[in-house]
């Protein structure tokens, strides 16, 4: 079973990384962020809020992401539950900062060939909480390195993804309680 989750979540990653690919933005591309500090960054980020049709998280729970960074790349770890019987799934990739961009733009690369963009829209000056998205304006998701944000928050952090051009009516609030982690 635990061979099927994986098997499931890498077709579901690589079918993510070709919508993303394959679709260029519809207008000017979202802002990024003025500059980010790379190794600030670094660490973990749970998933507050995320939108997405489908993809690697689908039906997931206690999502987190983790940063490490290397010499010549960013190793990234993301995690979730998933099932009744709340199995860990995880997947590892690596990223590089996009040349020019401030380090405000990702490319990562889960499986090989496969790329996508992953644009830092907005990270606090504390690094405490961040929204990030895809160009094409298709993923967004609102990080936090807490499991919890309160209401005042999420609303500055949904702002900030609307006036980039991303439609929030699908937006799905990430469960962040009962996590084994």
């Amino acid at each position: 079973m635990k061979k099927l989750s994986i098997i499931l979540l890498l077709l579901l990653s690589i079918s993510l990384l070709l919508t993303a690919c394959a679709d260029k933005p519809k207008g000017p591309a979202p802002k990024t962020a003025t500059h980010v500090n790379v190794k600030k960054y670094m660490g973990t980020w749970y998933d507050i809020a995320s939108l997405k049709t489908h993809g690697p998280q689908t039906g997931c729970r206690c999502t987190t992401t983790r940063y490490i960074w290397h010499t010549k790349y960013i190793r990234v770890v993301n995690s979730c539950y998933r099932g009744k019987d709340n199995k860990l799934t995880r997947v590892s990739g690596r990223a590089w900062v996009s040349p020019k961009s401030n380090n405000s733009k990702l490319v990562d690369q889960f499986f090989w060939p496969l790329k996508g963009d992953y644009w830092i829209l907005y990270v606090d000056k504390n690094y405490q909480h961040a929204v990030v998205g895809t160009p094409n304006r298709k993923y967004l998701w609102i990080l936090s390195r807490t499991r919890q944000v309160n209401s005042a928050t999420l609303k500055k952090l949904k702002a900030i993804a609307k006036r980039q051009g991303y439609a929030l009516n699908q937006l799905q609030l990430t469960q962040q309680t009962n996590c084994n982690n």
